[in-house]
Formats: C-alpha cells, sequence, structure tokens
C-alpha cells in the first residue's frame, strides 16, 4: 500500500512539531488539504494560520496575509510591515505552521516578487527559531524556487 501525499506531509508536518524536522519554509502538492494540515497542528496544541485567498497582485497577497493571519490594524500593506507581523505572531511553545494556500499562483503572477516574499517567510522562520519556538511555512503548490518540499 503506498501512502498518499497528504499523509506524507501529516507525518511530516508531525516531525516538525515535535522537534525531529528542522523548521522551514517548506512547499506541498497542491492536492494537500491545507485545512486538515491547519487542524492537525491546532489538535496538537499548536497555532495554525491558513493564508488563503487570491493572491494574483501585490493587494491581494496583502489582503490575504492580513486576513488568515489576523494581522493587526496597523499593518502598513507592504513587503516590510508584512515581514514585521509575521515576526511578530504569537507562535506558542507547542509550535505554529502558515499554511498558504495560494503561494504558487503568486509565483506565478508575480515571478519577479517570489524572492522577496521568500526571503520574507525564511525570515520569519529565523526569528521563532532564534526565539526557541517551532515555527513553519508550508507553500501549497507546484514548483516553487528556493522552497524544498515538505
Amino acid at each position: 500500500m503506498t501512502s498518499r501525499p497528504h499523509d506524507d506531509a501529516a507525518r511530516r508536518l508531525d516531525a516538525l512539531l515535535d522537534g525531529t524536522k528542522s523548521p522551514g519554509v517548506f512547499r506541498a502538492p497542491t492536492s494537500l488539504d491545507a485545512s486538515a494540515l491547519t487542524a492537525q497542528v491546532t489538535s496538537r496544541g499548536g497555532t495554525g494560520w491558513l493564508v488563503d485567498g487570491p493572491a494574483r497582485t501585490k493587494d491581494e497577497l496583502m489582503d490575504a496575509f492580513a486576513n488568515g493571519c489576523s494581522l493587526p490594524a496597523w499593518f502598513g500593506r507592504n513587503y516590510d510591515a508584512l515581514a514585521d507581523c509575521l515576526g511578530d505572531l504569537d507562535v506558542g511553545r507547542s509550535g505554529a505552521v502558515l499554511v498558504w494556500t495560494t503561494a504558487a499562483q503568486y509565483h506565478a503572477a508575480a515571478p519577479s516578487q517570489w524572492p522577496a516574499m521568500r526571503s520574507i517567510l525564511e525570515h520569519a522562520v529565523r526569528v521563532h527559531v532564534d526565539a526557541g519556538l517551532r515555527f513553519a511555512v508550508v507553500c501549497v503548490g507546484g514548483s516553487l524556487p528556493g522552497i524544498d518540499p515538505l
């Protein structure tokens, strides 16, 4: 019996949450059930954010993150403000995962902006890891340059 992509992702997510897999920014197949993955995080006592919504433009991207992460009213809707807000997320001691379902859509629509967005996600992971917390970002979609599979 072969395992399904979701089963593999769920197992790897467990490894992230229990500390046996290093935190980071990862990609997962489009077939992944992002809601189930987020629910898995919360069922283990962690925090999960589901960033879901159109991301064909920078404005749509900012809306998706503002809504999915419940960013504060002062969020400036630019890359610097997004980096600050993601670094300030309340990750908690049980670990946290941000699942972004439209990463591939954003990459396809704005490939020249992808390196900046990837850098923001990587920075957020470093901020939380440096604080001794387990935090990962899972970007759902096909091939995303510079992002390893979950």
